[in-house]
């Protein structure tokens, strides 16, 4: 999400843009995560120890751009019900260097992922676009893999 919103926050180039650079997809997260209390606080609270309770899945949330904090997703996505798939080597700088307290979402987190939508909308990023565009290229992703997962079937036989 950040890598194709920044690019478009670059092509818009005011200020106002750029300080958002970094933000949409903790913002985005943290409203699927509002979306998930709605649906599943009742069951949480009801039976918190049930395997039957719906987590929240996040996965890739390693940082992509060197310039940004290499645990910024992982440590603004720590929420209760939730599940991160992580590589050893991000569980590792955790252990090395992520603090252990006040780590858990709040409401005020989400009520600030709203402000940041509302502010990345009002200059001028279309999440319409941005959502096609990145389905366009993660199904485009899947499909190279697939075929290079047949090409290397095909040469071993």
């Amino acid at each position: 999400m950040d890598s194709e919103i920044d690019k478009r926050l670059e092509a818009i180039g005011t200020p106002e843009a750029l300080a958002l650079r970094g933000k949409a997809a903790i913002a985005q997260a943290r409203l699927a995560y509002d979306i998930f209390l709605d649906a599943f606080s009742k069951a949480t609270v009801l039976e918190p120890t049930t395997p039957t309770i719906q987590r929240l899945l996040w996965a890739s949330t390693s940082t992509k751009n060197p310039e940004y904090d290499d645990l910024l997703y992982v440590s603004n996505l720590i929420a209760p019900y939730t599940v991160n798939t992580l590589p050893e080597d991000t569980v590792a700088r955790i252990i090395d260097h992520l603090p252990t307290e006040n780590l858990s979402l709040t409401l005020l987190d989400i009520k600030n992922a709203l402000d940041t939508t509302e502010a990345l909308r009002n200059v001028g990023i279309d999440f319409n676009s941005v959502s096609t565009a990145l389905a366009t290229e993660g199904v485009e992703k899947f499909q190279n893999s697939f075929n290079s997962l047949f090409e290397a079937i095909e040469s071993k036989k």
